[in-house]
C-alpha cells in the first residue's frame, strides 16, 4: 500500500512539474482571449458572489460561472489566477487518466502504459486550448467530473463500498452544470461496465446505472428553461450580463 501510494505521489509530482515545464510562458501572458472578454473580464455577475443571478446567467454551466466569481474574489482581473485553476484541474485530469488506465489493465507490475496515456493526455498540443483559452474551463471542469465519475463507479463496482457510488452520483449531478457534452456519461459507464468489468446480473447491473441516466435529464431540463441571457449556453455576445458599452460595439 505504501509503495503504491509513494508511486501515486511520484506521478503527481511529475505532472505537476511537466505542467508547469511546458506551460510557464503562456500561463503568464498578461491578457485574455477571445470570448475571456466577455464571459469574464466585461461579465459583472462574476464579480460578487451571487448564486441567483450567476446560476441564471450560467445555467447548465453555473460551476464554472461560480468559479470564474471566486477567482475574481482572489485575484480580481489578474489572467494569471484564471489560468492557474485551469492548470490544475488540467493535472488532476490527467492523474485521473493515469488511475483509470493502471485499473483498467490492472498493471499492477507495469504501470508504463498507465503513465504513458497520462502523459499523452497531459501534453498533447490539443489540450493548449482549454488550459489558455480561461473561458474552455467549461471544458476542462466537466472532464474532471466525468473522469471523476467513471473512477469511482469502477471502484464501486470492485469494491462494492457504497462510498463509492456515492461520490459517483454527487460527481455525475456536478458534471451536469459544467458543460453539456457529459450527458454522454450513462453510455460510458455502460460501455465500460460491459467490456470492462467483471460480469454482474442484468437486474443489479441496471440499478446501479439507473441513477446517471436519471442524473443527465437535468441537462434537457435545464436547457429548455435557458433564458436569451444565459452566457453558458447562447451567444456570448448577445448576453444581457456584459456591460452595455461592450454590446454596443458588438452589434456593430
Amino acid at each position: 500500500m505504501n509503495s503504491k501510494l509513494n508511486f501515486n505521489i511520484l506521478v503527481l509530482f511529475l505532472i505537476a512539474a511537466c505542467t508547469f515545464v511546458v506551460y510557464f510562458s503562456s500561463i503568464a501572458h498578461p491578457a485574455f482571449y477571445f470570448d475571456d472578454h466577455y464571459s469574464i473580464e466585461s461579465n459583472e455577475l462574476i464579480k460578487k458572489i451571487n448564486i441567483p443571478q450567476i446560476f441564471n446567467a450560467f445555467n447548465t454551466r453555473f460551476l464554472v460561472g461560480f468559479s470564474f466569481a471566486l477567482n475574481y474574489k482572489v485575484g480580481g482581473l489578474n489572467p494569471l489566477g484564471y489560468r492557474l485553476i485551469n492548470l490544475l484541474i488540467h493535472g488532476l485530469n490527467a492523474f485521473l487518466v493515469f488511475l483509470m488506465v493502471r485499473g483498467t489493465f490492472q498493471a499492477k507490475k507495469n504501470q508504463w502504459p498507465a503513465i504513458f496515456a497520462c502523459f499523452l493526455f497531459l501534453l498533447h498540443p490539443i489540450q493548449t486550448e482549454p488550459v489558455n483559452f480561461t473561458t474552455q474551463r467549461f471544458v476542462l471542469l466537466g472532464t474532471f467530473f466525468y473522469l471523476l465519475t467513471l473512477f469511482c463507479y469502477i471502484q464501486y463496482r470492485l469494491q462494492f463500498k457504497k462510498r463509492w457510488m456515492l461520490i459517483a452520483v454527487i460527481s455525475a449531478t456536478a458534471a451536469m452544470f459544467c458543460k453539456e457534452f457529459v450527458i454522454t456519461l450513462p453510455i460510458m459507464l455502460v460501455a465500460y461496465d460491459i467490456f470492462f468489468l467483471p460480469k454482474q446480473a442484468a437486474r443489479q447491473r441496471c440499478k446501479n446505472l439507473l441513477p446517471f441516466f436519471a442524473i443527465v435529464l437535468i441537462v434537457p431540463f435545464l436547457l429548455l428553461k435557458t433564458s436569451h441571457e444565459a452566457v453558458g449556453v447562447a451567444n456570448i455576445a448577445d448576453s444581457g450580463t456584459i456591460q452595455e458599452d461592450d454590446s454596443q460595439k458588438i452589434g456593430h
